[in-house]
């Protein structure tokens, strides 16, 4: 096992764009130095902020976050966005991972679902090697997510792809699955279940709950009473709450936005920060229809991976107010950070927050309860402090990226023997 030739396959690595991203990365920087990974993925285009273009890892390779040996990157096209050029992607992945494989002779295959950037590989051209997957959603469950707040002029193009083509996607979805693949890994005990409800006639012993991880050295609480991110000074003099993410309506950006003139009522000088890649012009114009000074918000646009830590640690208060999320690799990361956070009661959120013990939890869309609860927090002091506490050993016992690791290479072995 110590020759083991691991094909990945992502259409996201670096820089890190959203959740099937952070968890490529992740394995790729945890899995045993032994391991040969061949990553075949996509450059991804990213608008840093407005002040900054457009840029590609290319130009980008002096900042990549860490050195491993026998890591070998197979980019087969670029992309600025999130769902169109993913067809592109498949149809490359019929022809090259078959070139890959015959070169290299891969021991094992993971992909990515519900993405399926290997859906046409097999269709064309039969391999042998054994196929894992990573179950990350589902595209029904994205579809609910959509439906729970149906503005379509805020939605991202992903979304809108999404909402559009739902049988078409549901057909692929339909098709790939009948390949019969060796074995795959839900990130929550919540997309398991949803995973063998919609295909029941898939052996349960096949589909593996192997948590998402964060690296709990690398996300840890940090001292320090400014921080320059993105050109922007945070300070510790002011209560701030915090929201990471793409700018995209499953993640209930517009249900925070919704709570912060109720926050701002109680607490005047609070200041919400928000980060992330994507079209921030929809919410945007929410701010201003609901009169919220500009002294009130910072838009930070795309943060860096490498500078994430010391965002977190200029947050008073962490907000994931999702209306869909499997587990939310964020959440962890600001939980490990030492973050209180109110996140939504949905999906695999419950797997990782108690109550009262290590979060907050509110009903999907519920902004007036999540404007309470921000208020709450930021008026208890020795509550944020328990909170902070709990939710850092939460994630070192059980969320650890070390711990998701050695599962995953655990279950390449179980595939492979």
């Amino acid at each position: 096992m110590d020759s083991l030739k691991l094909c990945l396959i992502s259409s996201e690595f670096f820089p890190v764009w959203g959740g099937v991203g952070a968890y490529t990365l992740n394995l790729v920087r945890h899995l045993p130095e032994a391991i040969n990974i061949h990553v075949v993925t996509m450059r991804r285009k990213i608008k840093e902020s407005a002040k900054k273009p457009t840029t590609t890892i290319a130009e980008r390779n002096h900042e990549f976050p860490f050195h491993r040996k026998n890591l070998h990157l197979h980019f087969l096209c670029s992309t600025a966005e999130t769902f169109f050029n993913y067809l592109q992607f498949q149809l490359l992945c019929a022809k090259e991972i078959h070139k890959l494989n015959k070169q290299y002779k891969f021991d094992i295959i993971h992909t990515q679902f519900p993405i399926m950037p290997d859906i046409f590989v097999n269709t064309f051209r039969r391999i042998r090697t054994p196929f894992i997957c990573t179950i990350h959603s589902t595209v029904k469950t994205q579809l609910q997510s959509i439906r729970m707040d149906m503005n379509f002029s805020r939605m991202d193009r992903s979304e809108k792809g999404n909402l559009l083509l739902y049988i078409p996607l549901k057909f692929c979805e339909n098709m790939y699955l009948r390949r019969k693949l060796e074995g795959f890994i839900a990130v929550s005990n919540f997309i398991k279940d949803e995973f063998m409800e919609n295909y029941d006639d898939i052996d349960p012993g096949k589909v593996e709950v192997i948590h998402h991880g964060v690296d709990v050295n690398l996300f840890k609480p940090l001292s320090s009473s400014t921080e320059l991110i993105n050109n922007v000074q945070l300070s510790d003099s002011r209560p701030t709450i915090l929201f990471t993410g793409r700018f995209v309506s499953k993640k209930g950006v517009q249900v925070l936005i919704k709570s912060i003139p109720r926050v701002l009522a109680h607490i005047p000088e609070t200041l919400f920060v928000f980060a992330g890649g994507g079209d921030f012009s929809p919410y945007m114009k929410l701010l201003k229809r609901l009169r919220v000074r500009d002294t009130n918000f910072v838009h930070l646009g795309y943060v860096r991976d490498s500078d994430m830590p010391r965002l977190y640690s200029k947050a008073t208060v962490y907000a994931a107010p999702s209306l869909e999320d499997s587990l939310g690799i964020r959440i962890l990361e600001a939980m490990s950070s030492g973050n209180p956070v109110v996140a939504s009661r949905i999906g695999g959120i419950p797997e990782i927050i108690q109550p009262y013990e290590n979060g907050m939890l509110i009903a999907p869309g519920d902004s007036t309860k999540l404007a309470e609860h921000i208020i709450h927090l930021l008026e208890n002091e020795d509550l944020r402090k328990e909170l902070s506490q709990n939710s850092r050993e939460t994630i070192e016992k059980r969320f650890s990226v070390k711990v998701m690791a050695e599962k995953t290479h655990s279950f390449y072995r179980r595939i492979i023997n």
